[in-house]
């Protein structure tokens, strides 16, 4: 009995044990957690990961810009809760689904907000066959910095 009973509380022990390959993944997801974190603080790394995405999807990109957050330019002093972009793109409505899907699982996350789609027209006015998409997503910011913001409207 003495046998089995230490044998069982062995294998706890051991299961409770982290190894080093385990402590090494952890350490590194960790670190690419806090360097996502920090890049979200950084709006040309949000544009650049946005630009990314939709040349990912296969979109063609007419206009990438930040908004307030009333739907206008931002100005001077102007700070929503969380930073806010105009995305016009043109393509296929699948392209159009992978990119608003993929918005979420991109390194540096935003959320849509608003959308809007109509047919595409070329130059001439004739049918190119795209749509085009006035997307508008919402970037991510820690909750510290969210505070920070809202406190100071």
């Amino acid at each position: 009995d003495l046998g089995a009973a230490l044998t069982r509380v062995a294998d706890q022990a051991q299961s409770g044990v982290v190894s080093q390959e385990d402590i090494k993944a952890l350490t590194a997801e960790k670190q690419d957690f806090e360097q996502r974190m920090a890049d979200t603080r950084e709006p040309s790394l949000v544009q650049a990961e946005l630009m990314k995405s939709t040349t990912g999807a296969g979109l063609t990109l007419r206009e990438l810009s930040p908004i307030g957050p009333s739907g206008r330019s931002p100005k001077e002093g102007d700070a929503p809760a969380y930073p806010r972009y105009r995305i016009l793109v043109s393509g296929t409505y699948q392209q159009i689904a992978e990119f608003t899907v993929g918005c979420t699982r991109q390194r540096l996350p935003v959320r849509v907000r608003a959308f809007a789609m109509r047919l595409s027209a070329g130059e001439s006015g004739e049918d190119t066959g795209h749509l085009l998409a006035d997307i508008t997503v919402e970037a991510f910011r820690p909750t510290d910095e969210a505070q920070k913001d809202r406190n100071d409207i």
